[in-house]
């Protein structure tokens, strides 16, 4: 549409049906994009707000509970990069389950002064999940891999030194 630029080019004709019919479509765009991050790290934000978003257009049930911390532990572009990756993968694999569930909490654990990122995610075959070859080099469930397996995101957060992955299967969901 005409944007904001329509809604004054309607106000200024006087054209009240128009600027009406203009305002309630604006408003109904803006009303769709919902804001699961706000915070001071807006590359971290937005890949958030992008991503579950686009999970939800998708028919994917999605919780969240997040807060951002104001200084992540690990330089932006890499964890925005190690973390788009791992929301991209959660996404597809629930997409591909009957339940299409995803849930993503993130917060600082300030006891422990680190950084927390729970990401789940429903799966088609629970069962069949080897959450010990599921770390191991080159070990993908897809046919054609093509960005990180979670054996090169341990290795990112073991270099360094910033944390750990651990694998939780719920077998309720």
């Amino acid at each position: 549409g005409l944007g904001v630029d329509g809604a004054v080019m309607f106000a200024q004709k006087g054209q009240d049906e128009e600027l009406m019919s203009h305002l309630e479509e604006l408003t109904d765009v803006c009303n769709k994009t919902k804001e699961y991050a706000h915070s001071s790290n807006i590359t971290i934000d937005s890949i958030i707000n992008y991503k579950l978003q686009k999970a939800e257009e998708w028919r994917i049930k999605v919780t969240a509970d997040i807060i951002v911390p104001v200084e992540l532990t690990v330089p932006t572009f890499d964890i925005a990069v190690v973390f788009g990756n791992l929301l991209d993968n959660a996404i597809e694999a629930a997409l591909e389950s009957k339940d299409r569930k995803l849930k993503l909490e993130m917060y600082c654990d300030e006891n422990r002064k680190q950084d927390v990122i729970i990401i789940g995610n429903s799966v088609k075959n629970p069962s069949k999940i080897d959450v010990i070859k599921m770390f191991e080099k080159d070990y993908s469930t897809k046919e054609n891999p093509s960005g990180f397996g979670l054996y090169e995101v341990l290795k990112f957060f073991k270099k360094n030194n910033k944390g750990d992955i651990v694998p939780n299967i719920d077998y309720d969901s």
